[in-house]
């Protein structure tokens, strides 16, 4: 009933509503088979913003739906075999690396890129094919790489040389915020699951 709601026109209240409704009841794994199916999934990857040729994205989308739709999907994901396989199938991994690439864009505020993060480390380190498809299709390192640069706010005067933004100079740096912190720390865990499973099959090989 509440995915059909979904699927309407609703204003964003409601959808949050709607939304707040299945993250709550998420937490029960007895109460997950309904939203782990891959109708359900598609419902809320497109409500994340992450759906792939879904319609056109709205030039002003609600942050708060998006941040409630990927508290939805990680609670899904990291609880439900099905929601993992759904996830894969969809694609959303390609989804959450398009707006990996958008970590300079000003218009995602910590929280959606935080949980961008954590879904994106939980998907990698439940399921190996989308692991091996963010590192080597989707070019998972240097985007990783990218994005931590920007949380870290670094900038390359020289080839071999590194230094935060804004602090030319400074003989004593100050210290990185909580949330800038929070978001290097999913970065991390993310490119720990992708190059050990890299630097394993190489060991392998």
């Amino acid at each position: 009933l509440v995915l059909g709601f979904l699927e309407r026109d609703l204003q964003p209240s409601c959808q949050l509503a709607c939304l707040e409704t299945i993250r709550i009841l998420s937490r029960d794994k007895k109460s997950l088979a309904p939203f782990a199916t891959r109708h359900a999934m598609q419902i809320l990857i497109r409500h994340a913003g992450l759906g792939q040729g879904e319609g056109v994205t709205p030039e002003i989308p609600d942050l708060e739906v998006i941040v409630e739709a990927l508290k939805c999907l990680c609670n899904i994901v990291f609880n439900s075999e099905a929601a993992q396989e759904a996830a894969a199938e969809l694609q959303l991994i390609v989804g959450l690396a398009e707006r990996l690439k958008q970590c300079r864009e000003p218009q995602w505020n910590h929280d959606v890129r935080f949980f961008d993060l954590r879904l994106t480390f939980l998907i990698t380190a439940l399921r190996v094919d989308v692991r091996a498809q963010l590192a080597r299709e989707l070019r998972g390192v240097s985007l990783l790489s990218e994005a931590l640069d920007a949380t870290l706010g670094l900038c390359w005067p020289d080839t071999y040389e590194v230094a935060r933004a804004g602090f030319d100079g400074c003989s004593e740096l100050p210290p990185l915020g909580r949330q800038e912190t929070e978001r290097a720390m999913e970065i991390l865990k993310i490119l720990f699951n992708v190059t050990f499973d890299s630097s394993r099959r190489g060991v392998d090989e």
